[in-house]
């Protein structure tokens, strides 16, 4: 091979290296970009003021689902009829602050802000998306650390399957990677005919706001 010809090889194996790598960079980047507007887009929203749509009959099917507080006590979404209720979604080993932590901790500052009177009237719920780790001792002491009112504020466990169920129907998920769990923050809040009010996405939802929706829900079901 020629010395004239040789720098023609391998310029245009160099320009077919760095198109096939800018290709792959573009690619990755737009995948990236498309993951990204998705989550962006299902967080757009207003916090607070988009209720989740849930057809009749599946509203009937999860509020059979049975579960059970950190007691062993039977419990259900359709248990709940008469009261307004705030439920999330967490599991206690959670390591991120600003996920299930930050949630509960916006729930303990919820039952702060609600009076005695105003606690015996609503319900507040946290659903544990890993029984098979959150027995109801590992329950009992998480909520214990976060100064709840077992009166008004129940920490629930089922099934995987029957919890996968529930939450679905609230646009909320969990997938297990070893002992953690990756999974978006959902929190709702229903109305006392156990129909979705609002959604409260992540984990920055406004406490004084839902306080304060659950007290109208009180004075007014809607």
């Amino acid at each position: 091979m020629s010395p004239r010809f040789r720098p023609r090889v391998g310029s245009a194996g160099s320009t077919r290296v760095a198109l096939a790598v800018a290709l792959f960079v573009a690619v990755g980047a737009a995948l990236s970009a498309g993951c990204k507007s998705r989550d962006a887009e299902q967080e757009s929203s207003p916090q607070g003021h988009e209720p989740i749509v849930v057809a009749a009959d599946t509203l009937d099917q999860i509020a059979a689902l049975p579960f059970e507080t950190h007691e062993g006590v039977p419990v259900s979404v359709a248990g709940l009829a008469g009261k307004p209720v705030l439920m999330s979604f967490i599991y206690t080993r959670c390591a991120v602050p600003n996920m299930c932590p930050l949630t509960t901790r916006n729930v303990a500052r919820v039952q702060e802000l609600l009076s005695v009177e105003e606690r015996a009237a609503v319900r507040l719920v946290s659903l544990t998306f890993d029984p098979e780790y959150d027995t109801g001792d590992v329950l009992k002491d998480y909520a214990q650390s976060y100064g709840a009112d077992l009166d008004s504020w129940q920490f629930w466990r089922g099934t995987p399957a029957d919890t996968e169920r529930l939450m679905g129907a609230y646009n909320a998920w969990a997938m297990k990677q070893g002992d953690e769990y990756g999974h978006n923050m959902r929190s709702v809040i229903l109305r006392p005919d156990g129909s979705p009010s609002r959604v409260l996405r992540d984990s920055t939802w406004d406490v004084q706001a839902a306080a304060t929706h659950l007290r109208e829900l009180v004075a007014d079901p809607m």
